[in-house]
């Protein structure tokens, strides 16, 4: 919910009525899609019992490191869904790209803003793409539980630097999948007008 402030003020800071609405535009999309983003992380936190990312990941391990919670309760893969959607609004993705309005004269809350300036919007998107893909990682793709780590779990010990390199590529792989899934939706779904 940061972001919202950071939108509010860019628009509000430009002197233009268009950038004020586009700022507004977003603050009621992001709003609005919090409370469906919360609820849907309430299903994997009841299941594993803990806000704890590390323990809520080490829970997972079993199965060869394929018990994560998507597969351990059907009402997972609902919330998966939920999230999934939520976290395009949250990030200003496809079809969710409304208050920037790209094909529009004017960009949403960022029409006076260029260069430098600009660019902060985009890697702080980018970003957070980053921090829910890696959310949905540990919370419904077992975090860094797959078959290599537990294969470098048994064989050199969870203690081992080994284990830890594997345990953190996992991690990374499958956030990077969540990136690329955001960034495949986006160009494959046309862009709704608002």
């Amino acid at each position: 919910s940061m972001t919202t402030i950071g939108v509010v003020m860019a628009g509000w800071s430009s002197n233009s009525k268009w950038s004020l609405y586009g700022s507004m535009r977003e603050a009621a999309q992001v709003i609005a899609y919090e409370i469906p983003l919360g609820i849907s992380l309430l299903v994997p936190v009841m299941v594993a019992g803990t806000f704890n990312l590390r323990e809520a990941s080490a829970m997972q391990e079993g199965w060869w490191g394929m018990h994560w919670l998507l597969f351990q309760n059907p009402f997972m893969i609902p919330a998966a869904v939920l999230f999934l959607v939520a976290a395009l609004a949250e990030t200003n993705r496809a079809p969710f790209d409304l208050p920037e309005a790209e094909s529009e004269l004017v960009a949403g809350f960022m029409t006076e803003y260029s260069g430098l300036r600009w660019s902060f919007f985009f890697m702080e998107e980018y970003a957070a793409m980053f921090l829910m893909s890696a959310v949905a990682a540990v919370f419904f793709l077992g975090g860094f539980e797959s078959p290599l780590t537990h294969v470098a779990r048994e064989s050199f010990g969870q203690d081992s630097a080994v284990y830890q390199l594997v345990a953190g590529a996992t991690l990374i792989a499958k956030t990077f999948f969540g990136i690329f899934l955001m960034m495949w939706l986006r160009w494959t779904l046309p862009r709704v007008r608002i």
